[in-house]
C-alpha cells in the first residue's frame, strides 16, 4: 500500500509524549502496579540537594538574571524560520500534531495561541488518542479508565488545581475555557475504539463541533485498536488507513 505524501508546502509539527509504555491503553487496571511501584520507589525530596538547574530557576523566579547560557525557549515567527522552512513549506499553513499526551499539548497551545495577536495562524490540529480525563467517567466511559487516568495525573501534577478537572487533562472541565476559542480552522480527532479513552476523546471532538468554534472537526476511529497503536504496529492496516487519513487531512480532503 503506498500512502501519499503530505503536500511540500506545509509545516508538521508533532508533540509526542515520548516512549511508548505497553501499559498506556487503559483497558484495565494494568497501569496501577506501575504507578504503586514509582511512588514505592520514588526518593524523598530531601534526599538530594538542589540541583543547578533548580537554583537557576528560582534565580529567574525571583528576578534574578539567570546564569549565563540559560535562554527561554522560544518558538520563532514564521518570517524568522529558518532557511528550510521558508524555502520548503508554507508557513501560512501551519498544523500541530500529537499523540496521547501530545494531542493535550496540541489542544492547550491552540487555546493559547487564541489569546496571543502575534502567534502565526494555525491551518489545522490532529489530535491522535488525547489523554483526556476528568473526575467523573462521561456517557459510554469505563469508570476503571477514569480512575487509572485521575491517578496518573495526579501522579505527575499533585498540585493540579481541580485535580483531573484540571483544563490541561479536562479541557470539557466546568471553568475550562471555552471550545469556542480555538486557534485553528480545521481539527481532526483520532481514537483507538478499543481504547478505555475511545468514549471521553469522542465526547471532546463532538464538543468542539458543537460549540461556537467557526471551525471544522472531523472524526476518526480504528475498530478494534488500543491507545496509540499506530507507534507498536506502523506496517497494519489500520495504521495505514489512519495514517491516509491524516495526509488527507492536511490536503484538505
Amino acid at each position: 500500500v503506498t500512502t501519499p505524501r503530505p503536500k511540500p508546502n506545509t509545516i508538521s509539527t508533532l508533540h509526542s509524549h515520548g516512549r511508548r509504555r505497553r501499559h498506556g491503553g487503559v483497558r484495565g487496571t494494568g497501569a496501577l502496579p506501575l504507578l504503586q511501584e514509582r511512588q514505592d520507589r520514588a526518593p524523598s525530596p530531601a534526599s538530594h540537594p538542589p540541583s543547578r538547574s533548580r537554583r537557576g530557576h528560582r534565580r529567574h523566579v525571583q528576578g534574578r538574571r539567570p546564569r549565563r547560557g540559560h535562554r527561554p525557549l522560544r518558538a520563532p515567527l514564521p518570517s524568522q524560520a529558518p532557511g528550510p522552512f521558508r524555502e520548503h513549506g508554507d508557513t501560512a499553513r501551519l498544523f500541530l500534531a500529537g499523540d496521547s499526551a501530545g494531542a493535550n499539548i496540541v489542544h492547550d497551545m491552540l487555546m493559547r495561541a487564541a489569546s496571543n495577536h502575534s502567534s502565526p495562524r494555525v491551518e489545522g490540529a490532529i489530535l491522535l488518542h488525547p489523554w483526556f480525563g476528568g473526575t467523573k467517567p462521561v456517557e459510554g466511559e469505563h469508570p476503571a479508565a477514569c480512575m487509572v487516568t485521575g491517578m496518573l495525573w495526579s501522579y505527575a501534577c499533585p498540585g493540579a488545581v481541580g485535580g483531573a478537572d484540571d483544563p490541561r487533562i479536562n479541557p470539557l472541565a466546568p471553568g475550562a475555557p471555552a471550545l469556542e476559542r480555538l486557534g485553528c480552522v480545521r481539527m481532526l480527532v483520532t481514537a483507538g475504539l478499543a481504547d478505555g479513552l475511545a468514549a471521553r476523546n469522542r465526547a471532546y471532538h463532538d464538543a468542539v463541533a458543537g460549540s461556537a468554534w467557526g471551525g471544522t472537526a472531523a472524526w476518526h476511529g480504528s475498530d478494534g485498536e488500543g491507545h496509540v497503536f499506530f507507534l507498536e504496529k506502523p506496517g497494519c492496516d489500520n495504521a495505514k488507513q489512519l495514517m491516509d487519513r491524516v495526509v488527507a487531512f492536511i490536503a484538505g480532503a
